[in-house]
């Protein structure tokens, strides 16, 4: 029933414009999570705020910034920095999409400070509640390739329940 409501809903999708020539600013709070390192303390609370351009047709450039405090005795503190691409369908009000991009991720647990980079998929919906207001859910999945000088390894996770404005570009 499921899949056939999505088969449905891909069926009548088509390439995104809801968002074409228009920038959002968005603010969010979610899940973050270490699932493959005991080492870490592996639940945390993250706080975002994401900037994105409606480039082209189903497009977006979007930028990010994150933190994240990972509860434990010895508290993990983890900045995010995102740049990626989107590409969205419009469904009516609802704009599922998909995504790539790159991060830099600085740590800070007792002191000791360390760095590292990432490569991350996203997937989310928004929801435009108006033509200036979206509601957006994603989940991202960032690959720490790299084992520069912090203990993320190997995959960090985050849940995001956003609200942001939307401004048209367009004159």
């Amino acid at each position: 029933m499921c899949l056939g409501i999505v088969a449905v809903g891909l069926l009548v999708a088509r390439p995104a414009d809801a968002l074409e020539e228009k920038a959002t600013v968005e603010l969010g709070v979610g899940y973050a999570g270490i699932p493959g390192n005991d080492n870490l303390p592996n639940h945390g609370l993250q706080f975002s705020a994401l900037g994105g351009w409606g480039w082209r047709g189903p497009w977006t450039l979007r930028g990010a910034l994150s933190y994240s405090y990972h509860f434990d005795d010895q508290p993990l503190h983890v900045g995010i920095a995102t740049a990626e691409v989107l590409y969205a369908l419009d469904i009516v009000r609802f704009v599922p999409f998909a995504g790539l991009g790159v991060d830099g991720l600085l740590t800070v647990r007792d002191g000791n400070v360390g760095g590292d980079f990432g490569l991350s998929a996203v997937l989310g919906v928004d929801f435009l509640a108006t033509p200036r207001w979206l509601v957006g859910l994603d989940v991202r999945g960032i690959w720490i390739p790299t084992k520069v000088s912090s203990d993320l390894d190997p995959f960090y996770l985050s849940a995001t329940l956003r609200a942001g404005l939307i401004f048209d570009l367009r004159r």
